[in-house]
């Protein structure tokens, strides 16, 4: 399997878990670098529309995810960033290695406890 859809299924179930609340935050953290009308679409798709766009604008990377990172640990959201900062470098690393790690992350109830923001 292509490393890129590894990658991406990994964000996938990222998102999936975040709550409304953290998606808000989220959005909301990504300020301009995103367009208003995405900040504004706190759904689950408006959500990954934003993420796309941070690929786009080469924000993101299959070898560089540190601005999700931040962008998580600013809005109190330390299991997402955790689950992205133990990701193996693409470039240096197996596919095996990415199936091993995208299956290690099992179900969470929710990523962040947002009751603090």
């Amino acid at each position: 399997m292509d490393q890129q859809i590894v990658f991406r299924a990994l964000l996938l179930r990222i998102l999936n878990e975040l709550s409304y609340d953290a998606r808000c935050s989220f959005l909301f953290v990504l300020g301009d670098t995103i367009p208003r009308i995405q900040r504004d679409n706190t759904t689950f798709l408006g959500t990954l529309t934003a993420m796309e766009s941070l690929f786009e604008r080469a924000k993101i990377s299959l070898d560089d995810c540190q601005y999700l990172i931040d962008a998580f640990e600013k809005i109190q959201c330390y299991k997402a960033a955790d689950r992205l900062q133990g990701l193996p470098s693409f470039s240096s690393s197996s596919s095996s290695s990415y199936y091993y790690y995208y299956f290690r992350i099992s179900k969470f109830s929710t990523f962040c406890n947002n009751s603090s923001i």
